[in-house]
Formats: C-alpha cells, structure tokens, sequence
C-alpha cells in the first residue's frame, strides 16, 4: 500500500515540471484557462474510469497516477491564479485566507463523506469525484480567469530564460527555505496514531472525530488574518506565528486522555489555522512576476518533501531510538523555535508590506528587482 502511493503520488514532488507547462506552453493562447478547464474535464474522466474500470493492480496504479498528475496540473494553475490576483489588488493575505479556508471546508466535509462513501461500491465514489470535476469544470466556464492572451514565442527559449530569472530570485529561494525547515522539524503524525491507537487505547472513530475537530476550528484561526495584515507587518506576523507553531508541538507533552486530546486538537487546529497564514502570503509575494506556477511549485515541493522526511524522523525516534512521545513533543517544540534565527535573512522589501497597499510592494520591487524589466 505504501509503495502504491508513493508512485502514485511522484506528480506532486515534480510540480515544478508541472508548473513550467502553465507558464510557458500556452494552449490555445492562454496559459491558466486551458489548463484548469481541460485539468478538470480530465480529472471527471480518470474519476469515473478509476470506479467503474477494471480492480487490477497495475490499472487502478496507472489511472491513480494519471489522477495525481492531472490534480498537480490544477493545482500548480490555481496557485498561479491566487498570486497573479494576489497581485492585481494588493490582496496576498486576503486570497491566500480564502484558500486556506476552503481547504479547511472541504477537509471538514470530506471525512464524513468519505466514511459513508466506504460502505457502497467504489464505483459510486468515482462517479461521485467524477460529478464533482464536472462541477469544476462548469465553474471555469462561468467564471473565466481573467488574463491576457499569451503572445506567440518560443516556448523554449522562454524558459531558458525564465530559469535564470528564477535562480536569480533571492526572495523566492529565501521564503522557499523558511518554508522547509519549518516542515522538517522532527515530525510526529505517525507516532501520533500509534500512541493514540496503542498507548491511549482511542477509537478510529474518536481519531476520525479529533481530525474533524482540528480541521473546524482551522478556518476559525484563519478568518482574522485578512484583518491583521493590513494592521501589521509580515515580520510580526511571521514571528509571532512560528512562536505560536512551536508552543503547540510543545502542547502535544499533555496529550493523555480522551479530554485532554480534544482540547489540544482544538487548539491546535485554532492555532494552526493562524500560523499557516503568513508562511502562505510570504510565499505569494515571493514569486517572480510571469513565473507564478512555476514559482509556486518550487516553494511547495521542499516542504513537501521536508514532511515526509521529518515524519520519517520522529517515527524511527519514536521506533528505533526510543524516544517517548512526550520527548518528541518537546524537541519538536524547540527545533520550531530555532527557525526564528533565520527570520534576518529575508529580504525587507517583502517583510514591511501591509495588506492592501500596493504602492509600497510596487516600490519594494524597485529596491530589489528580481527581472530586468519588471518587478518581482
């Protein structure tokens, strides 16, 4: 099962091949229309021939992978979209909210559905992934992104030199690693589930609900931020959050019984709905203008790995070395901490920027240009 998934899911640790077709293959002249409409009707198709085709191994392999490819494509695209309208209205924190919080809302409706939808056949939930692509698909028709056509070049030598623009981006790889290490801190989401299933004796029920719990109160930590970045600037913000993130791994030394398990869940969720709000409008300030999927996919895939490693990290602690859970907790609290000695080395034109002020990004542009002609 784990290799299964590890080959279905290569997609998403090579985003950054994937965001280089939505910034420089155009199709049909655009570079985000044509790729989240004909992603979507793709993704309806792979859904339903995953639940109604043949239970073979290599075939549900092949069509998962497909899956994962095309669900990398619509994501790297949607990212784009979030920081080119991001851009437009001086709004990073506004529209990465509205992101965070759908995520949230869909993480808290997808559990129960999927619960319910494990009683039936596997072809019913294909058709009903499938329906909801189709969904996609019609709000793409409907709601269009606005953007320019793209002009005929050579897609090639666009890229050539888009890829020393993205080198050359110091903001970009400077937020990139922020991002990383504060993923790759010893993790602990697989000794959670044993501890909570061996030591605390806890229900997949219980789990399932405690999951829920955090998922509901993260959109709650995430709804005041619009407010705040516009009050304060992104350095604050980034400080007080990762202080934040490491006082509630340091929270998890308490998680003992039923009762104290809902009120860390709470918390954390509450908290981490905050914490991810920053990291998320640094990053989409960060990307180099015209590079925006591409960009984004390089800020993500790090991190993506980093929690992969770091879960591997705590569970052979908690395995191997025999680290108990509440030490864990201890040294995840306190290598969060460490990241703050990296927070002088992002750039100041990205850091003093209030929400909504677009002037003051246009002139911190100026001071650090990322591109001969334009700002980043």
């Amino acid at each position: 099962m784990a290799r299964f998934f590890i080959i279905a899911g290569i997609a998403w640790y090579l985003k950054p091949l994937v965001g280089t077709l939505s910034d420089y293959f155009p199709i049909f002249g655009t570079r985000r229309y044509s790729y989240i409409l004909g992603g979507s009707a793709a993704l309806a198709l792979l859904w339903i021939a995953l639940g109604l085709g043949p239970r073979t191994p290599g075939l549900m392999l092949g069509a998962t992978l497909l899956l994962t490819t095309v669900l990398a494509i619509c994501h790297a695209t949607v990212s784009a979209l979030v920081v080119e309208g991001g851009r437009m209205f001086a709004a990073t924190g506004r529209l990465s909210t509205v992101r965070r919080v759908a995520e949230h809302v869909a993480a808290v409706a997808a559990g129960p559905v999927g619960g319910l939808l494990a009683m039936y056949s596997f072809g019913v939930t294909g058709v009903a992934c499938g329906a909801l692509a189709l969904c996609l698909v019609a709000v793409v028709m409907l709601f269009p992104p606005a953007e320019d056509l793209a002009p005929p070049r050579k897609s090639w030598a666009e890229l050539r030199k888009g890829l020393g623009v993205l080198l050359a981006a110091r903001p970009m790889w400077c937020s990139s690693t922020l991002f990383f290490l504060l993923s790759f801190s010893p993790g602990f989401q697989t000794p959670l589930f044993y501890y909570q299933t061996n030591m605390l004796g806890f229900s997949p029920r219980f789990i399932g609900t405690l999951t829920l719990l955090g998922s509901a109160m993260s959109i709650a930590g995430s709804v005041p931020y619009p407010w705040l970045s516009r009050r304060a600037g992104l350095r604050p913000l980034m400080i007080v959050s990762i202080v934040l993130d490491a006082l509630i791994h340091a929270m998890y030394a308490f998680y003992e019984s039923p009762a104290t398990a809902v009120v860390i869940s709470s918390a954390a969720g509450l908290i981490r709905g905050f914490v991810w709000m920053p990291i998320l409008d640094l990053l989409a300030r960060a990307v180099p203008r015209g590079h925006e999927a591409v960009g984004s996919a390089l800020e993500w895939t790090p991190a993506n790995v980093a929690v992969a490693i770091s879960d591997l990290a705590g569970s052979w602690l908690y395995q191997s070395f025999g680290l108990s859970f509440r030490s864990l907790a201890w040294l995840n609290g306190g290598s969060t901490l460490l990241i703050l000695l990296v927070m002088p080395l992002l750039p100041e034109s990205l850091m003093a920027i209030r929400e909504g002020n677009a002037g003051a990004q246009s002139s911190a542009g100026r001071r650090e240009p990322l591109e001969p002609a334009t700002a980043p």
